[in-house]
């Protein structure tokens, strides 16, 4: 949340791969070990890929509005009751 977190040799990256690989170590004990039953639950995905969809539709949707002529101020891009950040 500081200024610069994510540059180069700042702490952010570590700190982030390491939760990343975390996250993989699991996916990968869950799957050798049969502890996730994939016929019922699926296959474990990241979040990035769980989160990736509906920020994608959302993007693509305001793409293809401005594309129709239908374009967002800055004021009226909030969600109503929201304030701009």
């Amino acid at each position: 949340m500081q200024p610069g977190a994510s540059e180069a040799g700042s702490r952010f990256a570590p700190a982030a791969q390491k939760v990343r690989l975390l996250h993989t170590s699991i996916r990968h004990h869950l799957a050798r070990e049969g502890r996730w039953e994939v016929a019922a639950l699926g296959t474990p995905i990241r979040q990035e890929d769980v989160i990736g969809g509906p920020m994608m539709f959302s993007v693509q949707v305001l793409d293809a509005l401005h594309r129709l002529g239908a374009h967002m101020s800055v004021d009226g891009a909030p969600a109503p009751g929201r304030r701009s950040f």
